[in-house]
């Protein structure tokens, strides 16, 4: 077991290895490595031309063509290629000089990174609306890949593969805008599983239109009722194929925007009621389909209410808080006003009251005649000066 585990060891130092990379650029230079080989060793193109040979007991290497190499140390070479072609794509070699029959190889590809430009169709700016279908083109120029290549069109976190006839024919990529598509737009580069995301000309990034609403001298949302408000609608990005249309919504109110008021920032001027109250936003309509924009600038409309206030609503507002004052007040002072006459009727009432003839103190006799006054006679019931007098018996 030992013998032939050292004839294994002795097999593999003999055979060694070459290292390469997967992927060379095309016109870079590039270094291949031949190690644990033989004392006399080769490198072999993938046409089975030799490149150099080396010799790591001497430390010298022979080299051919435009081909420079070194011993890096006793057991291994490396071989530099200063400018690669296309036909350096595929198999090298480290072969022994005992013409081994199966020599040690590795695989390289060789590829150009191409430039490329995305353009939409007819348009060439980069702003959509979400469920649009967009058409882009992509353009490109200057790409090699020794093995098949492939490319891939990325729009935010989507990928979407590229037939030959999209980038090399210049067909439209067309797919249905969602938010995920939203984000940078980069062309990826695929040659024998490397993959290589080029930044292109042209639309670099996908994105909604903007907006911006403003008042006319402020920038506030507070106002007053029955005000004429003059708002300012600036849209920057907005596309659409058919005729575009625009709306301004203030609370439940839709207003029709015409060219000027969006395109060339006019006025929008409207008196300003409790309906429209409520959230702004923008209503972009391209071919029927509607999509609210929330812009930046004024966001939301609002009353807001003062003593000083000139408008109509604030005036009414303020009588109205008067009257209701003014009536809880008057009502007050009526109860009060009665309360106090009730008592000093009452007092004076009692004031003017003198006892009945026949008054023997203050001994009440509920039922007779002086009980109205609150006090009895003798002749009532019978009690004199607080004393009882029993009833006479016939």
């Amino acid at each position: 077991m030992g013998v032939i585990t050292l004839v294994l060891l002795v097999t593999v130092a003999v055979e060694g290895r070459i290292l390469c990379p997967e992927i060379g650029l095309l016109g870079a230079p590039t270094n291949l490595t031949c190690i644990e080989a033989s004392r006399s060793h080769s490198f072999l193109t993938p046409k089975e031309h030799t490149a150099a040979s080396c010799n790591t007991s001497t430390g010298k290497c022979i080299t051919t063509g435009i081909f420079t190499a070194s011993v890096h140390n006793t057991t291994s070479s490396v071989l530099t290629i200063p400018a690669l072609l296309k036909s350096y794509a595929g198999a090298w070699k480290c072969s022994s000089d005992g013409d081994m029959p199966d020599p040690p190889s590795c695989q390289m590809t060789v590829a150009k990174f191409p430039t490329c430009t995305i353009t939409r169709r007819q348009y060439d700016d980069s702003d959509f609306t979400r469920d649009e279908e967009v058409a882009l083109k992509v353009n490109v120029t200057g790409d090699y890949c020794s093995e098949s290549a492939q490319f891939q069109l990325q729009t935010g976190n989507i990928q979407t593969g590229l037939n030959y006839s999209q980038w090399k024919e210049n067909t439209d990529v067309i797919f249905t805008l969602t938010e995920s598509h939203l984000g940078e737009v980069k062309l990826v580069f695929i040659c024998r599983g490397y993959s290589q995301a080029l930044s292109c000309e042209g639309i670099q990034q996908l994105k909604f239109p903007t907006c911006t609403i403003t008042r006319r001298q402020y920038d506030d949302s507070d106002f007053t009722r029955d005000e004429e408000v003059a708002l300012k609608v600036n849209v920057t990005g907005d596309y659409c194929s058919e005729s575009a249309q625009f709306q301004l919504q203030t609370g439940n109110i839709q207003t029709g925007l015409n060219y000027s008021q969006w395109k060339e920032n006019t006025d929008v001027i409207f008196t300003l009621t409790e309906s429209h109250l409520g959230e702004v936003k923008l209503v972009f309509i391209c071919r029927g389909y509607s999509q609210a924009l929330s812009c930046e600038g004024i966001q939301q409309l609002r009353l807001v209410y003062t003593f000083d206030d000139d408008s109509t609503g604030g005036k009414e507002e303020h009588c109205r808080s008067t009257v209701i004052i003014a009536g809880t007040v008057g009502v007050v002072v009526i109860v009060i006003n009665v309360l106090a006459v009730i008592v000093c009727l009452r007092r004076h009432h009692c004031q003017n009251r003198q006892p009945p003839v026949g008054y023997l103190g203050a001994v009440y006799a509920p039922g007779s005649a002086a009980s109205d006054y609150g006090y009895a006679t003798v002749d009532d019931v019978g009690y004199a000066s607080g004393q009882y007098l029993p009833p006479t018996v016939d």
